[in-house]
């Protein structure tokens, strides 16, 4: 799961004798700069893993310089990283295509997530930024992500109707079928939200209508619930046509409020 930032360097990644030299030095700063070669493990050395542990270990002698900046250079460029990955974020989220094109060329990752869990790919589709879209999948972003609430791109596109983005990510073969939040796939979400069109654009990519989400209701029982009776009317004459083709022994599709 790529995150943004994802350069970011710690003390873990420096060798352990040498850690055990610098934490013995801070604690006794008049001593002098020991032997790390057979140096035992101490107990009561902790992990030192942030920024401000390292600069506070340099502050303490300057003698370390020459181990501890070119970590300290890691953090603040993972740092630097971090923060223009959430400007891509931005970017999408007002269309700013230009700027989401520019940042892609410097190298910001499609992927990288926000504190939620989305990608630029799911603020574009939801900000109906099309434009946007089209670059971060061409940059290689992820189609099929899911965010830390179990939305995906087609999710967001499907439930608010955004044909243009719906056609551009099936394009890039999201996953039609893909179950996300209480379970319901891009279907439910248009039959929820009564869009005709994207419902029947997804029917014929392939999505599933007999599809069950956690409550074991199907895209047409949720356009009941909501009163949209022209997708369901669509969602009907789609599972009498695909039923008619199916083995014997297939039950027709419940359409129980």
């Amino acid at each position: 799961m790529s995150q943004c930032g994802d350069a970011t360097a710690s003390l873990t990644d420096i060798p352990v004798d040498v850690i055990h030299v610098i934490a013995e030095n801070v604690r006794h700063p008049h001593s002098a700069f020991p032997n790390p070669v057979g140096m035992k493990a101490n107990a009561n050395i902790t992990k030192i893993g942030n920024k401000t542990d390292l600069l506070s270990l340099r502050l303490a002698s300057h003698a370390f310089d020459n181990i501890l900046v070119p970590y300290l250079y890691q953090i603040l460029a993972g740092e630097v990283q971090l923060r223009i990955s959430m400007h891509l974020h931005r970017a999408a989220a007002i269309c700013y295509d230009i700027a989401v094109q520019r940042l892609l060329v410097a190298k910001i990752s499609p992927n990288c997530r926000d504190n939620v869990g989305e990608t630029p790919l799911h603020t574009a589709v939801r900000n109906n930024c099309f434009v946007s879209v089209k670059m971060l999948l061409r940059a290689g972003a992820t189609v099929d992500s899911k965010s830390y609430h179990e939305w995906t791109p087609v999710h967001f596109a499907a439930r608010r109707g955004r044909l243009s983005i719906l056609r551009e990510l099936l394009r890039a073969a999201a996953d039609v079928n893909i179950r996300g939040f209480h379970g319901w796939t891009a279907l439910h979400y248009a039959a929820r939200s009564g869009h005709l069109d994207a419902t029947e654009m997804l029917l014929s990519a392939g999505a599933d209508v007999y599809a069950l989400d956690n409550d074991k209701r199907t895209a047409a029982q949720e356009a009941i619930k909501f009163g949209h009776y022209e997708v369901l009317r669509v969602l009907e004459e789609c599972a009498r046509t695909r039923f008619s083709g199916e083995a014997v022994g297939a039950e027709p599709m419940n359409t129980t409020p």
